[in-house]
């Protein structure tokens, strides 16, 4: 009787049709290896007979095929395997929580939670449970989003994610010390960078602390405002964070010491920036400087004035992308330069793109100037953004250096929006230059928009 290391032969030699057939043959001595062929084949060839056969040679191989067509975005033909393996299996929990977190990518909001629901009915595992914690927030239902990740907790007490996630939904309801209690799990990626000593507040007059940007880019633009209040409490401070902000941050704080991210260094305790405000006590009703903290170097300014700016007129920055588009609270930030062509109704605007075109997913329009390509890091950004009257932008890192500059800004807010925006009301938390316009729903852009547009024209008229 042919075997696995036949069918593997076979397979190797793309003799797809016999090895599939020694497989069928071979998959109730053999399901776990034979499926794997059996799906190894329907991905090469998109052949696949086993579906007119009996459940229990079918089932493995489905059970195969399905999160390989979640994985490469194939959603249709992944949601058509999981449909299929529940009319084996009804009450499968996970095929009913991966279809919920297709229909998400998909941006399906609400049968994503009727999975998720029917999954936690099939069994409340924490996957499901989580997942309808972080989707009963994006509806803006903050008891239900606690209620279940509490519940994913108790089945994974010390859940890096979830106690993150638990600490989120906790700040959008500005309640600082319950939402550090859970956020300030992050002390777990520090361990993973291997960094040492966890600073937690104390006065250390004689040692060296060493502040670790971590999270996005806008992120430590963010905290940042928070840093020389630490030097009151050691002996030096260390910044490290990524060679795209080390520059600008060498201009505008004075009295550190800067590393890269990529070297090696030393030091006596050491703090994410984003647990900083926690551990001096500065909660959400007492954020510091408000105003902006950061300058633009003056002779970048100068030259970006001297080569793009002198023109009558008003002068807008616009950016459509957000930098990060995969993880799951990020996703529906972005627009595209075709949605903001809208903007170009503002009368007597010249507009000017402060994407790295590297960055995004399309070519910089030829109805707004290409200031991103010229930007080396951040302090190229600043100096360029000082020349603006405005911005026009999503949630991103450049509105995070807009606000720290003083630069007026209007931000398209999505309708699950961050946490830091809180109730995405005017004035927000964090920068006075800001104004928030958030969707009314998530398939509504029009309206923030329309809001913006008729604001600028109040503004600068």
């Amino acid at each position: 009787m042919a075997t696995i290391q036949d069918a593997l032969a076979e397979f190797k030699k793309h003799n797809f049709q016999l090895a599939e057939k020694i497989a069928i043959e071979n998959i109730k001595t053999n399901p776990f290896n034979m499926a794997q062929i059996l799906a190894a084949i329907f991905k090469i060839t998109g052949h696949l007979d086993i579906l007119s056969a009996p459940n229990e040679i079918k089932l493995p191989v489905i059970q195969e095929i399905a999160p390989w067509e979640y994985e490469e975005k194939n959603y249709e033909s992944a949601k058509f395997f999981y449909n299929e393996i529940l009319k084996i299996i009804p009450n499968d929990d996970v095929a009913l929580n991966n279809l919920g977190l297709i229909y998400e990518d998909l941006k399906d909001y609400e049968n994503a939670q009727k999975m998720y629901e029917k999954s936690i009915e099939a069994k409340p595992t924490y996957c499901a449970l989580y997942n309808l914690g972080v989707i009963w927030r994006m509806h803006k239902n903050i008891d239900k989003s606690l209620y279940y990740l509490e519940r994913a907790l108790e089945l994974e007490p010390e859940n890096t994610y979830a106690n993150c996630s638990l600490g989120m939904t906790h700040f959008i309801n500005r309640n600082f010390n319950e939402g550090y209690k859970y956020f300030l799990k992050k002390l777990e990626i520090m361990n993973n960078l291997g960094l040492k000593n966890p600073w937690m507040g104390e006065e250390h007059k004689d040692d060296v602390l060493l502040i670790f940007c971590d999270a996005g880019l806008g992120d430590a633009i963010m905290y940042s405002r928070y840093f020389n209040e630490t030097k009151k409490l050691f002996k030096s401070v260390k910044i490290c964070g990524r060679k795209t902000l080390i520059n600008l941050f060498k201009e505008n704080l004075k009295g550190f010491d800067f590393v890269l991210d990529t070297d090696t260094f030393e030091y006596d305790y050491s703090v994410l920036a984003s647990n900083v405000p926690y551990y001096l006590g500065i909660d959400f009703d007492n954020v510091p400087n408000k105003e902006g903290y950061l300058r633009a170097n003056y002779d970048l300014y100068k030259e970006y004035k001297k080569t793009y700016f002198e023109n009558d007129g008003l002068k807008i920055g616009i950016v459509p992308y957000a930098g990060d588009k995969v993880r799951r609270n990020a996703r529906n930030r972005s627009l595209t330069f075709e949605q903001f062509e809208y903007f170009k109704n503002i009368p007597n605007a010249t507009f000017y793109s402060l994407q790295k075109p590297e960055d995004i997913d399309e070519t910089i329009p030829s109805w707004c100037v290409n200031l991103g390509a010229t930007f080396k890091d951040f302090t190229y950004t600043a100096s360029a953004l000082k020349n603006l009257d405005c911005v026009i932008s999503v949630d991103t890192s450049v509105i995070h250096l807009a606000g720290a500059l003083g630069v007026k800004s209007y931000v398209l807010l999505p309708y699950d929006s961050d946490w830091r925006w809180f109730d995405a009301k005017n004035p927000n938390v964090w920068y006075d230059s800001l104004e928030l316009f958030i969707q009314p729903d998530f398939s509504d852009w029009q309206t923030p928009m329309n809001q913006i547009t008729s604001k600028i024209l109040q503004d600068f008229s």
